[in-house]
């Protein structure tokens, strides 16, 4: 959402429109831990551990406009970590800051017009693509207080007495695909 109409969540949380985007704070974990709840992996296997991981890049041309805000019916659970803090490399953290970008933003960035308009809930439904539903029989984390408080988009488009949003239609997802905590991601060639 465009920032200083006050739909993002940092400007409902904190009344002020400052951050835009995302930021994502990441602590690797310790390499003799990581050994040791992982016994398939050597300690030749986790020398990438010893070197940076990421590049820094900045997009110059992005105007920092837009920002995250709640909607949709998005089910959320956050479960305790289920290893101790001390598993965790707090020395060595990595940040990464994510701009969001719409069309008019994606044509300065990149010089080219936008591939298509994102796709609807009922577009998507209506291809027959996947919805995904993460089962996990362990005890979620009790929510945020103040997160809880904070206002959906449509919601707060109404109160502002802009009207319901459009394309925003309700859809019955026909192909839900249950995922759990079995379903092991694994690294790949990128």
């Amino acid at each position: 959402m465009p920032l200083g109409e006050g739909f993002t969540a940092e400007e409902q949380i904190t009344g002020k429109a400052e951050h835009d985007g995302l930021q994502i704070i990441v602590y690797p974990m310790k390499k003799e831990m990581y050994i040791e709840h992982f016994e398939r992996a050597t300690a030749a296997d986790m020398d990438y551990l010893e070197i940076p991981m990421f590049s820094r890049k900045v997009c110059e041309s992005a105007t920092p406009e837009m920002g995250l805000a709640p909607g949709g019916l998005m089910r959320q659970e956050i479960y305790e970590d289920e290893y101790v803090i001390d598993s965790w490399d707090q020395d060595n953290s990595y940040r990464c800051f994510i701009h969001l970008a719409n069309s008019e933003q994606y044509l300065a960035i990149t010089g080219h017009q936008p591939p298509h308009e994102p796709p609807t809930a009922r577009d998507y439904t209506s291809a027959g693509l996947p919805w995904f539903d993460y089962y996990d029989d362990s005890k979620a984390l009790s929510g945020s207080d103040t997160l809880s408080k904070l206002t959906s988009v449509a919601a707060k488009a109404i109160e502002k007495g802009k009207g319901l949003l459009p394309d925003n239609d309700l859809v019955q997802p026909k192909n839900v695909k249950v995922i759990s905590k079995g379903n092991e991601v694994r690294d790949g060639e990128f």
